[in-house]
């Protein structure tokens, strides 16, 4: 028998009708997520059970984190494409800026080979700014950004483990300068509907102590700034636990917090087995299928190899868009599995792995779930759309994006603006994006 959602979850259903509709600009569309919820309540209760009744289970402990040089790395290049803008017209400082990018963190000068007389090694690397760059407003600018990324070597923050519809629609949402494909308008920003509604999946993140205003949430409702994420896929045995791809930087200081911490819902958990990209041909799964590994993860245990297939059920369904998912994610993603055993680790290989690879302990990733719109219809995206195609036009509409920042706006003289760049190209842009257009123009 179907278990009704209980009314307590009434509120959450309207929050997130709510952030749906002003996030897609689905304000002519009628959006009922009450099956949605339902679903959502059947297939996640075991998790909200082990979380003690709460959709958001936090560690009591703030934890702190510093990023290895190879995270410091990445994030020096995010904050290169954040300032592409100014750049596009310096070389010079982008010069400066990649020659320097083993001082940045120090905020020291560490290379001063550039012809200015003033600039010396050891100097403040963002007072620096100052010989590239005129215009004061744009130079503090630029100096508030870098700032930014250099307070971001360590990391402080509660972790969380959720369930919660708003965690799942946001995982790639937040203040701190990354995104994903599951981006509410990326490539596969629907797929956060399928990890909604699933089996297994659920939301592991570092958040900022403080809740936030996100940009995709309406005015005045807060949410967590997510610092770090990755998404995790439990069985309702509770005895297996995969790890995802980690965003934005990799970080198995915050795994190893759910799997030994005596605060974890899912404590004693050990870990298993690493993953790696090998190339082995003749590879052979637990149903006789034979297979290359180049192009799939293999576990290595007791010198057995496994296929992640063998382990992981994905649902093939052409409208589960969960492309973040452990069976296909790129090569090097660093997943991993997690299992209880209160045998140890050795007898559970030669009992269960050793033996008969087809007893592995199994997940389930991927659910279909059915427009919001309420309409059954067979033509429609869930990569990208909540609603039918029939809804979606209605929305084209009215609605376009901004060629600045992608943002979803109506399409009226008050939202969007034409906005000159060169003397034959035009771009439609939304008002945020033409005031800092016009602010750069004001400064050139």
């Amino acid at each position: 028998m179907q278990n009704k959602m209980p009314e307590q979850y009434k509120k959450v259903q309207e929050d997130l009708e709510k952030v749906i509709i002003y996030a897609k600009s689905y304000e002519e569309i009628n959006i009922d997520c009450t099956n949605i919820m339902q679903q959502w309540y059947e297939n996640k209760r075991f998790l909200i059970d082990l979380f003690g009744g709460k959709l958001i289970y936090t560690f009591p402990k703030t934890i702190e984190i510093e990023l290895t040089d190879k995270e410091k790395n990445k994030m020096f290049d995010n904050f290169l494409r954040e300032i592409e803008i100014y750049l596009e017209d310096n070389p010079k400082f982008n010069n400066f800026l990649e020659s320097n990018r083993e001082g940045f963190y120090h905020n020291l000068v560490i290379n001063d080979q550039f012809n200015i007389p003033r600039l010396r090694k050891g100097d403040k690397l963002m007072k620096s700014f100052k010989y590239f760059v005129n215009d004061e407003s744009e130079l503090r600018r630029l100096q508030d950004i870098a700032s930014r990324y250099i307070q971001k070597t360590k990391i402080k923050g509660k972790l969380c483990l959720s369930v919660h519809p708003l965690d799942y629609l946001t995982i790639s949402e937040n203040n701190s300068g990354w995104r994903s494909c599951h981006s509410m308008d990326g490539d596969f920003g629907g797929g956060n509907m399928n990890y909604l509604v699933d089996k297994s999946t659920f939301v592991i993140y570092l958040r900022s102590i403080e809740d936030e205003q996100l940009k995709c949430f309406p005015e005045g409702m807060l949410w967590n700034n997510k610092k770090w994420r990755v998404l995790g896929y439990a069985n309702k045995d509770l005895n297996c636990v995969w790890f995802g791809k980690h965003y934005p930087f990799f970080c198995r200081q915050l795994t190893d917090e759910l799997t030994r911490s005596a605060d974890s819902p899912f404590y004693p958990l050990h870990f298993y087995s690493g993953t790696k990209f090998v190339g082995i041909e003749g590879l052979i799964l637990s149903d006789g299928t034979k297979t290359q590994a180049e192009d799939t993860h293999c576990v290595f245990l007791n010198d057995n190899i496994f296929d992640v297939r063998d382990i992981v059920k994905q649902n093939e369904d052409e409208n589960v868009c969960n492309f973040n998912d452990i069976t296909a994610a790129f090569h090097g993603c660093p997943a991993s599995i997690i299992t209880k055993s209160y045998f140890g680790i050795n007898h559970m290989v030669n009992d269960h792995w050793t033996d008969d690879p087809k007893i592995l302990y199994k997940v389930e990733v991927g659910e279909t779930y059915k427009p919001i719109c309420g309409h059954d219809l067979p033509f429609w995206d869930p990569t990208t759309d909540f609603i039918c195609t029939d809804c979606g036009n209605i929305v084209e509409k009215s609605l376009q994006k901004c060629e600045c920042c992608g943002r979803t706006v109506y399409n009226t003289e008050k939202e969007l603006k034409w906005y000159q760049e060169y003397e034959d190209e035009h771009l439609l842009v939304c008002p945020e994006c033409y005031k800092e257009l016009m602010q750069l123009k004001e400064n050139e």
